[in-house]
């Protein structure tokens, strides 16, 4: 109402003023004619000079001269439509005989054009603020929706982590209590062996249970100690170490499905301040990755090096690659570009806030095509001299 009043109001103003112009005119031209009705003879030649002089300049669309018989003795101009006109009549004094009115009529149209195209504009504005008014609140509320339902998924799915890491824990503790007797027996059995005289094949066979059966055991402590929510203390941390403990627990598995994993670790490399389990935790799941990035099979290369302060470590594939915009997106929360049932897009995610907490940064080069090289870059270590 606010936005549409003015408009109005400005069109009823200027209307009373093409009103007041006309009746003023009206006015001076029956002064006009009245003077000429006076003369001892007067002439309508006279007056329809003037009058059409003043039609001219003043705009207005017709002038009557009315005579004694109401018919119109002079008339200049075109009848303007009903709508549009404004009609002012002023009657003329017994003196002016034979002239007794003079009638003039305005045109209106412009003024109403020009109102009606203001209050259109005035009104195209007060609908576009209207639907923004609307909107806005709208769209502010579906965003606050689309962060609840996202925040409730984040939920859910931290809590079957924390289910599933419980589970993991009580089976990884199950399995290690039985292989702690059966290694047990066997060492004994074969620190006995000389006494008891046993075959050559069977002390083949009590060799080969305890080395593979040290390695479940190696494989069960990895994945406890990986599983468990460890506390996040930094410390000395050797980042090849760290390396090469995430190779060991994924290079048989890897094998099976004919990914290879290479290893270039820069010797003599200078220690960060981090947490070990953290950062295992970081190249399992950029191993992983790769390994996801090549179903068919191929090659991971896993690389550390000093540079300019700096420890880097590097993970990288011979896969499809990625396109800009899944780049951009890699690291944010529950993005992943697997089937579903085959990732949760935490793992990037959960990589790259253990690296920030460490002081460093991890980022992505890849192309189509191409392959991905994940790149972890963190302070190295200062030792006091």
């Amino acid at each position: 109402m606010v936005i549409i009043l003015p408009p109005s109001l400005s069109t009823l103003y200027a209307l009373q003023q093409l009103q007041h112009e006309t009746e003023h005119h009206a006015t001076l031209l029956g002064f006009v004619v009245a003077m000429e009705a006076r003369r001892p003879a007067p002439s309508l030649e006279r007056v329809e000079t003037v009058l059409r002089a003043d039609a001219r300049l003043s705009g207005f669309t017709k002038i009557s001269v009315i005579g004694r018989d109401g018919e119109p003795l002079l008339r200049i101009g075109e009848m303007g439509t009903g709508w549009r006109r404004t009609h002012v009549t002023v009657r003329l004094p017994e003196s002016a005989a034979p002239f007794t009115e003079v009638r003039v009529e305005g045109d209106a149209g412009a003024v109403v054009s020009r109102g009606l195209r203001v209050l259109a504009i005035h009104l195209f504005v007060a609908a576009v603020l209207a639907f923004a008014v609307y909107r806005l609140p709208l769209r502010s509320l579906r965003h606050a929706i689309d962060e609840v339902k996202t925040t409730q998924v984040q939920l859910q799915h931290s809590a079957k982590l924390v289910a599933i890491g419980e589970i993991y824990a009580g089976l990884a503790h199950e399995i290690n209590n039985p292989l702690g007797i059966i290694l047990s027996r066997v060492r004994l059995m074969r620190a006995g062996a000389g006494q008891r005289q046993i075959t050559e094949e069977l002390a083949r066979d009590l060799e080969m249970i305890e080395r593979h059966g040290s390695r479940i055991a190696q494989t069960v402590r990895s994945l406890l100690a990986f599983s468990r929510k460890t506390p996040f203390e930094l410390g000395p941390t050797d980042l090849n170490e760290v390396v090469q403990d995430a190779v060991a627990l994924v290079q048989r598995p890897f094998a099976r499905q004919a990914v290879t994993v290479v290893s270039e670790l820069e010797p003599r490399l200078p220690s960060v301040r981090g947490s070990r389990d953290h950062l295992q935790q970081v190249f399992l799941n950029l191993l992983t990755n790769a390994r996801d990035a090549m179903p068919d099979g191929g090659m991971v290369t896993v690389r550390t090096y000093a540079r300019n302060g700096t420890v880097v470590g590097e993970v990288q594939d011979a896969g499809t690659g990625m396109p800009p915009e899944v780049q951009a997106r890699v690291f944010e929360p529950f993005f992943t570009t697997k089937r579903e049932g085959h990732g949760t897009g935490l793992g990037l995610s959960v990589s790259a806030n253990i690296v920030s907490a460490h002081g460093g940064e991890i980022a992505v080069e890849s192309a189509p095509g191409h392959g991905a090289c994940f790149r972890v870059r963190l302070p190295a270590e200062v030792t006091a001299r």
